[in-house]
């Protein structure tokens, strides 16, 4: 059995739903704006993603717990980019 990068069999696209202007939601655009926009950052996130997925075995909490502090720093920031730059 061939498995994906984190634990997916084929794993080909990840999605996301929430409620429309949620806080969540604006959690999730402005990160990824705020990743956009700042490709060194988005570098250093894909590098710590790799390395996570390879030490993680497939445990997606783990994963998630190894990513953890460098998602909720640069989150902050990011929606602080999003307020002062982003209308609603």
């Amino acid at each position: 059995m061939q498995r994906g990068v984190k634990g997916e069999i084929n794993r080909t696209h990840h999605i996301h739903a929430f409620n429309i202007n949620s806080y969540e939601a604006k959690r999730h655009l402005a990160f990824r704006d705020y990743l956009i926009i700042n490709p060194k950052i988005a570098k250093e996130y894909g590098i710590l993603k790799q390395q996570n997925a390879k030490k993680c075995n497939d445990d997606m909490d783990k994963y998630c717990e190894l990513k953890n502090n460098f998602i909720k720093y640069h989150e902050l920031k990011a929606i602080k980019w999003w307020n002062d730059n982003k209308s609603e």
